[in-house]
């Protein structure tokens, strides 16, 4: 088997630990969703706007209550795949807005090229599931629902399918 893992430094994985734990303390997260802020106020977090500021000890607790492994479900089972302890999926990245082409051009990501790496994720043995957006299409209009991607998705999963969860009824009425 290939190590597709290199190990982080216990001081590296501090540094790691200790910045995310400044970025949640003093910059906070924010969330778009009244109902979500109201949680968080009435379970005693620091709200700011849709601002939400946490303390390391807030975030020992909800760790507390995570389950050690978990299994992504595929619509193949033999697809599935385990999170958790020493198990890992490795996905693309989120949404970037150019590719490269094969003679070293950047340009513009298209539909077809998101469609292109939903084929390559699918039949790649190293890449575990799709992530959902690998590129952001230049082509298509921002102001629609998205669909298309979706569907491409669908049409070319990765072993564990979409790791977003897909509402078909979204999907139908997007279309």
């Amino acid at each position: 088997m290939v190590d597709r893992m290199q190990e982080l430094s216990t001081q590296n994985m501090e540094k790691i630990h200790d910045a995310s734990m400044d970025l949640l303390k003093d910059t906070g997260v924010s969330f778009n969703d009244k109902e979500a802020l109201d949680i968080f106020k009435a379970n005693g977090h620091k709200v700011e706007g849709s601002i939400v500021f946490f303390e390391e000890s807030d975030i020992q607790k909800a760790l507390k209550t995570a389950p050690r492994r978990f299994t992504v479900h595929a619509r193949n089972p033999e697809k599935s795949v385990e999170i958790g302890e020493d198990d890992f999926v490795f996905l693309p990245g989120y949404g970037a807005p150019f590719v490269m082409d094969a003679q070293g051009n950047q340009r513009q990501a298209t539909m077809e090229d998101y469609d292109n790496f939903c084929k390559l994720i699918q039949t790649s043995p190293y890449i575990n599931m799709n992530g959902w957006m690998m590129v952001e299409p230049s082509d298509m209009p921002r102001a629609r629902p998205p669909a298309r991607e979706p569907w491409t998705a669908l049409k070319w999963p990765a072993s564990s399918g979409a790791a977003r969860k897909i509402s078909w009824t979204r999907l139908y009425l997007s279309l």
